[in-house]
């Protein structure tokens, strides 16, 4: 679990940094939907930045991987980050989104 906390907080300082831009409301994922794309996320990159390779040979796998989740979703990349900015502006609401979707990953590993 300490793995995905380290995930969150490196994806959203990725993601803080950039220069924010209002999107329409039709261009947000749905909020079930995102938290649906940011659990299978962090799953794929828990799993890959656990491998025994070095991370860096895993890094082609792993975007492809994150890639397919992307498009099983119907969006894109650009979409899934402009949408990861936009949520993680209202951070009570990004961190019960995260806590949901701790939740869910827990209930898995019982």
């Amino acid at each position: 679990m300490r793995y995905i906390f380290i995930f969150f907080c490196l994806f959203f300082f990725l993601f803080a940094c950039e220069q924010s831009q209002n999107l329409p409301e039709n261009e947000i994922i749905r909020q079930d939907k995102m938290i649906n794309i940011m659990e299978e996320v962090v799953v794929i990159e828990t799993y890959y930045k656990s491998a025994p390779a070095n991370p860096a040979a895993n890094k082609h796998a792993l975007d492809s991987t994150v890639n397919l989740i992307f498009k099983k979703e119907g969006v894109t990349r650009t979409r899934f980050e402009k949408s990861y900015l936009n949520y993680s502006k209202n951070l009570p609401e990004f961190q019960k989104m995260q806590e949901e979707i701790m939740r869910r990953l827990e209930k898995k590993a019982l």
